[in-house]
This record gives structure tokens, sequence and C-alpha cells, in this order.
């Protein structure tokens, strides 16, 4: 959001980076894209791709299959 105030021009077809961290601060795998807050809001402000931290490497998903899959991640 700060950088959505500060350089909004940058945004644009930028890449969101995603990994976890555990309790120790040690790197955890990302997971499945499951949060649709964050794909809206990337969709919204027009960031390019997400890239996230998978147990097979580094997965790259345009930010619409981004949200798609986020949408597909909870049950209905």
């Amino acid at each position: 959001m700060d950088a959505l105030r500060r350089n909004s021009a940058k945004i644009e077809r930028s890449q969101l980076y995603f990994i976890r961290l555990d309790e120790q601060g040690e790197k955890q795998y990302a997971g499945d894209p499951y949060c649709t807050i964050c794909s809206k809001m990337a969709l919204d402000v027009r960031i390019g791709e997400f890239v996230l931290w998978h147990e097979q490497g580094i997965c790259v998903y345009d930010t619409k299959e981004y949200n798609a899959r986020s949408f597909r991640f909870f049950p209905k």
C-alpha cells in the first residue's frame, strides 16, 4: 500500500514475491494461491505477476491466473 501511495506509476506490471516465514524466521514454502483479498488488490493496481516459492521451485503466476486460483482454493 505504501508503494501505491508513493510510486503508483512503478507498480504497473511489477512482480510481487511471496514466501512464508516460520516463528524462527526460517523460510517456508508459500503454498497454493489462496488470498482473494491480495489477488483482487493486485488486479486493481495492475501488478503483473505473483512469484511464489513452492516445493518444486519458483512459480510465476500472471495476476489474473493467481486471482482465479485463489478463488478456487476455498471449497464452496
